[in-house]
Order: structure tokens, then C-alpha cells, then sequence
């Protein structure tokens, strides 16, 4: 019985992921062409610099609403005041890490003056509006895992990396994306 309860939750809350994993790795020669090799570089830089910054923007507050949420000591009344709390806290992160982040790019111009960069200073703001929109999401998910709604999570789990997906086939080719020509 347990062993079936943990199996479909296992299904619901990682088949999503899987699934997008999946859909990503079916997807990467679609990018290989339609990005040049230089551009293609410089994704995976974005990327990678969106996941650090990711990091930075959550700063382990979904652990941290976990833990005072499932508190022995916590009433019921006051977990709705921690989701709230933690929230809030996730938007000024969020804003923090966006302001931050548009006053560092104009001071990072003179580094890369001159440099041909395949990229346009709008997939930077993009990314970084990317990054604290990212978290927001991915903090309401985590409050709807709390109240073990699987259904829900998948759903919103599900809409939410899927039309990712289909932003980026419609209009992110080339330079629309801010990549290249």
C-alpha cells in the first residue's frame, strides 16, 4: 500500500521533470542548427549564468518554509502566514537579484567592448527577468507539493515548462531570441 502511494507521487512529482528532460534532449539538435556555433556558446553561458543566479534568487527559502511549515511546533493557523512570508521574501529576492543584476550589466560593457558578441543586451535583461520569474514559479510549487496536491503540481508543473517549450519553437529562433543573426 505505502509502497504504491510513494510510486504514483514519484510518477507525478519527477514524471513531469522527466518528461521535459526528455522533450529537451529531443530538442537539441533543433538548436544545434538553428544557432551557430559562437551563439550556441554563449546560450549555454546565459544558461549557466541563470542557474548560479537561480541560486542566488532562491536562497534555499523553499527549504526553509519546508522545515517551519512541517514544524511540530508550527499551528496550522500560522503555516498560511509562513507561505505568505516566505513569498514576499521571494519577490524581494527576486527584485534584488534583477536590480543587481541590470546595474552589473552596464558596468560589464568596457570587459566586452569591441568583442563581436552574438547575443543583444535584451537576452540579458530577458534572462534576468527569466531568473526571478523562475523562482516565483518554482516557489509555488513547492507550496503546492506542501499541500500535497499532486494533480495540481503536475498540471502547473507540466503548462508551465511546456509553454517554455513552445516560446522558445515560436519565437526564439535567431535573432528574435537575441542570439546571432
Amino acid at each position: 500500500m505505502i509502497f504504491r502511494r510513494i510510486a504514483n507521487d514519484s510518477m507525478v512529482y519527477g514524471g513531469v521533470d522527466f518528461l521535459i528532460k526528455f522533450i529537451s534532449f529531443l530538442t537539441f539538435p533543433l538548436i544545434a542548427v538553428a544557432l551557430t556555433p559562437s551563439a550556441f556558446g554563449v546560450l549555454d553561458l546565459i544558461l549557466t549564468a541563470v542557474g548560479l543566479l537561480g541560486i542566488v534568487a532562491g536562497c534555499g527559502l523553499n527549504n526553509s518554509v519546508q522545515r517551519f511549515y512541517w514544524d511540530q511546533d508550527t499551528a496550522a493557523a500560522m503555516r498560511l502566514r509562513i507561505v505568505t512570508s516566505g513569498l514576499y521574501t521571494q519577490f524581494a529576492f527576486a527584485l534584488l537579484v534583477v536590480t543587481l543584476g541590470l546595474i552589473t550589466i552596464p558596468w560589464l560593457i568596457p570587459f566586452v567592448e569591441g568583442a563581436e558578441l552574438p547575443f543583444t543586451w535584451i537576452a540579458l535583461v530577458s534572462a534576468l527577468i527569466l531568473v526571478a520569474l523562475n523562482q516565483i514559479l518554482q516557489f509555488v510549487l513547492d507550496v503546492v507539493r506542501l499541500h500535497f496536491s499532486p494533480l495540481k503540481f503536475f498540471t502547473l508543473s507540466l503548462v508551465s515548462r511546456l509553454s517554455a517549450i513552445k516560446h522558445w519553437l515560436c519565437f526564439g529562433r535567431g535573432s528574435s531570441f537575441g542570439l546571432g543573426d
